[in-house]
């Protein structure tokens, strides 16, 4: 059996924007081409009046069936959605997800050391450009040594050029 991801996307729409974000669009297309991984994309406009959390997290939930250590929940996370990602991440955890939860994104590219205080349901965080590290992720279970990505309890590879790679 292979790896299943659930790639999230909770971006902010305008009228003329495209239902799916290019940045997401980039993400699926690398995971796609990962062999053996089955790839689910959800892309939900935070700024609609019918978005709920619970509701969310049930399909996002649905699409995560499977094995712990064969499931993986990627979330893209941005300021405007920084409320929702966090009730998100909390619901989903309680309601018994087991699998990795990987958040990635401009809050995470950008953000301070000290990203489990921030998300303490998260399992890992990608700084900078997601491509290459996800399709990584996407080939293995557990913790590998990949750039770009840091696990919880583990020493962040932080200094002043970090996000110049």
């Amino acid at each position: 059996m292979g790896r299943t991801i659930v790639l999230l996307d909770l971006y902010w729409t305008r009228d003329k924007d495209p239902r799916v974000p290019l940045g997401h669009a980039s993400l699926l297309s690398s995971l796609r081409a990962v062999p053996g991984v089955s790839v689910t994309s959800i892309v939900v406009p935070v700024n609609a009046a019918s978005v709920e959390p619970d509701a969310l997290a049930d399909r996002v939930l649905t699409a995560a069936a499977g094995p712990p250590d064969a499931v993986d929940i990627a979330i893209g996370a941005y300021v405007w959605g920084e409320e929702l990602v966090r009730e998100l991440l909390a619901l989903l955890r309680r309601r018994g997800f087991a699998g990795r939860i990987i958040l990635g994104g401009p809050q995470i590219s950008y953000a301070e050391p000290g990203l489990e205080a921030l998300y303490p349901e998260a399992d890992a965080f990608v700084r900078g450009y997601g491509e290459e590290a996800l399709a990584a992720l996407a080939r293995a279970s557990g913790r590998p040594p990949i750039t770009g990505v840091h696990y919880t309890q583990q020493a962040e590879a932080y200094g002043p050029d970090f996000h110049r790679r």
